[in-house]
Formats: structure tokens, sequence, C-alpha cells
């Protein structure tokens, strides 16, 4: 027990000449353990150092990597956008075109019953027309007149039934 309580002494450091005096020696003995954790702090904060390089030049690479495939991504969206746009456009001008051709070939209907943008709405609508147009139908009164086929035959006055005044007045009237 007589061994624990003297503090343990250590050895002087290699190549040091041995101190003649033990507290000089320990003093020596602090200062190279000193001298040993500045050079291993040191060493530990140049690795640091190496790894926060390091580290700073990933990031770089990812920023520049993010930004290119952000950019590739807002060019995209926008070809996206301009092919929605024509293609709207496409769509607008197909259904302004159906809407005409039934109008054709419906010619009882006028153009304002078919309206829509959507060929959905575009059929309601003209299913509606429809629908009005038969009940116009069904209430119109069913009259038909026949229209005979030619034309009567021209004839002129009767000359017979007239006097001879009549016929020279009738005669002088058409100079």
């Amino acid at each position: 027990m007589a061994d624990e309580q003297t503090p343990k002494q250590d050895p002087a450091p290699a190549g040091a000449a041995p101190a003649a005096d033990p507290q000089q020696a320990q003093e020596g003995l602090k200062e190279v353990n000193f001298q040993e954790k500045v050079t291993e702090l040191e060493n530990f904060l140049s690795e640091r150092d190496k790894e926060i390089t390091e580290l700073r030049k990933n990031l770089d690479q990812a920023k520049a990597e993010h930004e290119g495939k952000a950019e590739e991504a807002h060019k995209s969206m926008e070809d996206w956008m301009h092919k929605a746009n024509e293609t709207n456009e496409a769509m607008g001008r197909l259904l302004t075109a159906y809407g005409a051709s039934m109008m054709q070939a419906r010619r009882d209907m006028r153009e304002e019953m078919v309206t829509g943008s959507t060929l959905e709405e575009l059929q309601e609508s003209l299913n509606k027309a429809k629908v009005l147009v038969q009940k116009i139908r069904e209430k119109a009164p069913q009259t038909t007149t026949t229209v005979p086929a030619g034309a009567p035959v021209r004839m002129g006055p009767d000359f017979s039934a007239m006097s001879p005044r009549e016929k020279i007045v009738h005669g002088l009237g058409h100079k």
C-alpha cells in the first residue's frame, strides 16, 4: 500500500539526460507530455481541416448538380406547359369545327343553341337543342300547301268578251 501513495514517476524521455533533481525531471516530463498533446491536437486539427475541405468540396458539387437538375426540371416544365397550351388550342379548334359541322348537318338549329368549351359541354348543348327543336316541331301547326308542278299556262286577256272601245283602251294602255 505504500506503493500506491507514492506518485509514479514517468521514465525520462528517450535521449534526455537524467535529471539530477526529481522535480526537474517531473517538469521535463510534463513539458514533453505537453508537447506531445500539442502535436497530437495539431495533427487532429489538420485532419479536421482536411475533412472540412473535402466536405465543402462535396457540398459545392452537390449544389452544382442540384442547380443543374433544377434548371433541367424548369426547362422541362416550360416545354410541357408550351405543349399543353398548343394541345388546348388545337382542341379548341377541333371543338369549333365539330360544332360547325353539327350546325351544317342540322340546319334546323341556330348556332346560339350549341355552345361549350369541352366535348361534353358541346354534346350536352347539342342534345338540348335537338330536344328543343323537336318540341317546336310538335307544337307547330302541320299545314302543308301544295304547289303545282310547273308554271300555269300564260294566256292573254279574252278579247271576245270585250267591246271595241275596251279593245282600243287596252291596246293604247300597253304602249
